[in-house]
C-alpha cells in the first residue's frame, strides 16, 4: 500500500448527519476545531433517521467500518423547519414528468413504503429536536453500530454556530 493512503485510512474520522445548509457545512470544521480532511458529512432532512435498516444507515454503517469512524454526531438548525410540501403541486410534477397516478395507487397497493407514498415523500412534522431524539435513539441502539462509536446530537444556532447538546431520557424505547 501506498503510505499516504495507509495513513489516511488509519486517521480516526468523524460522521456527521446534518440537514444545515452548504455555507454551513462548510464550517462545521471550524465550529467542532477538528482538520475538514477528518470531517465526513451526510445530508438528511432534519438529520432525520427513520428506517433502522435503510440506505442511511447502510451509509452509517460503511463509512464507520471503511473511513474509521469514532464520532458520530446529528446537527440541525436550531430553528429546524419542515420543507414545505404541497401535494397538488407534487401530483402535477409527477404528471409533467409522465408518473402516472396508476402507479402510485400501485405502490401504495403493494405496500413499498409504511404509509402511502405521498406521506412517506412529506416525512414527519415534528421538530428538530425531537426528530434529533427519535434518530440518536435509533443509532444508540442499533444493533451493528459499534459501541466504541460515541453518537451524539445538537441543534445549531445557524447565526452564532452555538451548538445545543441534546441529550435521551432514560425512558426513551428501543426501537431496533
Amino acid at each position: 500500500m501506498l503510505k499516504g493512503m495507509n495513513e489516511t485510512n488509519s486517521m480516526k474520522k468523524i460522521l456527521v448527519i446534518t440537514d444545515i445548509k452548504h455555507e454551513f457545512q462548510q464550517q462545521l470544521p471550524k465550529l467542532l476545531n477538528m482538520e475538514a480532511s477528518r470531517l465526513l458529512v451526510l445530508s438528511s432532512v432534519g438529520a432525520s433517521i427513520t428506517q433502522p435498516y435503510g440506505c442511511l444507515v447502510r451509509n452509517i454503517l460503511l463509512e464507520i467500518y471503511q473511513q474509521n469512524i469514532e464520532q458520530i454526531y446529528l446537527i440541525v438548525p436550531k430553528e429546524h423547519t419542515s420543507p414545505k410540501f404541497n401535494q397538488t403541486i407534487l401530483l402535477d410534477k409527477f404528471e409533467k414528468d409522465g408518473i402516472d397516478q396508476g402507479l402510485l395507487h400501485a405502490l401504495n397497493y403493494s405496500r413499498i413504503v409504511k404509509e402511502d407514498i405521498l406521506s412517506w415523500l412529506k416525512g414527519n412534522e415534528v421538530d428538530g429536536e425531537a426528530t434529533l431524539k427519535q434518530s440518536l435513539n435509533l443509532l444508540k441502539k442499533h444493533p451493528l453500530i459499534p459501541k466504541r462509536v460515541s453518537i451524539s446530537a445538537y441543534t445549531m444556532n445557524v447565526e452564532t454556530g452555538n451548538l445545543i447538546e441534546i441529550e435521551l431520557e432514560d425512558t426513551e424505547k428501543d426501537i431496533c
